[in-house]
């Protein structure tokens, strides 16, 4: 055996064969940016986890993560040297089929939103909701599809799916439909690690609009907008600017572009790098983000 990427670090390996490690947060990120169960834990308990994340950081020849935001924590609040940690991002898990040319035939003339998202909470749902009748008003002919567990939901231009299962063919085809006629995907959630829904939609050549909070801005880059996922009108302002079909476009074309390097091949292959410890690859292993690899230069 020649390595070992270890998912996660509530655990340790016993080996003396290099290990990388990769996952979404840190621990002690839970505290900032709270996901469900976290808060469950004792003080003692939380100390425990921060204790063994950083003895395993310690073990491992290098820190993989999904975004920036991640790799932050692990050189601020862990004291692991810069040299060792590497946003390498996430893969696309659910794609839409494409045209027999290559390229979606999309209608950019009426903005058609589209939310994906489980957790209706956290995701905003109800947020994405309000702010789509304000955008109704500016915009009549808008429409915002919705795939989840939402609420009952009967509002003109706004079309319920309930949750659509990747195991279902039939359900399948139905979200893979959505997302090549969505002209826009809106998920601004208060809590996202890093969200491989826009990775989806940036894969189906549509502009995302997404959360600061946490490390989605690392993967919507220029094919999209991120807001504050508290601030109301920011996000209708951010769903009125993508009702101009020309602006949808041309981030949809960039979030397009941008998908080839959100790809579970992509990642793997940075991963091989990291546990080669090649002194080629930057903290930044994504093309064209350099911020990250500047705020950690020496």
């Amino acid at each position: 055996m020649d390595g070992i990427i270890q998912i996660g670090t509530g655990y340790t390996l016993r080996t003396r064969v290099p290990i990388v490690t990769y996952e979404d947060m840190t621990v002690q990120q839970t505290k900032v940016f709270p996901y469900r169960g976290w808060d469950l834990l004792s003080e003692r308990a939380y100390r425990s986890r921060v204790r063994r994340q950083h003895a395993v950081y310690e073990q491992a020849v290098a820190c993989c993560l999904t975004s920036q935001w991640a790799a932050r924590s692990v050189i601020d609040d862990y004291g692991v040297p810069a040299s060792k940690v590497h946003a390498v991002g996430v893969g696309c898990n659910h794609r839409a089929p494409e045209s027999n040319e290559g390229k979606l035939q999309r209608d950019w003339s009426a903005p058609r939103f589209l939310f994906v998202g489980i957790d209706w909470e956290r995701k905003n749902g109800a947020g994405v909701l309000e702010a789509f009748r304000s955008v109704k008003k500016v915009a009549p002919s808008a429409t915002l599809d919705v795939v989840g567990r939402h609420p009952p939901l009967h509002e003109a231009g706004v079309t319920p799916h309930g949750v659509l299962r990747l195991d279902d063919p039939v359900e399948i085809e139905r979200l893979s439909r959505l997302f090549s006629e969505a002209t826009c995907f809106v998920m601004p959630s208060y809590t996202e690690a890093f969200g491989i829904a826009y990775v989806e939609a940036a894969a189906a050549g549509i502009p995302s609009i997404g959360t600061v909070s946490g490390g989605s801005e690392f993967l919507i880059g220029d094919g999209g907008l991120v807001i504050d996922p508290y601030d109301f009108q920011a996000l209708v302002s951010a769903m009125l600017r993508l009702c101009d079909p020309r602006t949808a476009a041309r981030m949809g074309a960039a979030a397009k572009e941008r998908s080839a390097m959100f790809t579970w091949p992509a990642v793997a292959e940075r991963l091989l790098r990291a546990l080669d410890g090649e002194p080629a690859d930057q903290p930044s292993a994504i093309p064209g983000d350099t911020r990250f690899a500047a705020k950690t230069s020496h």
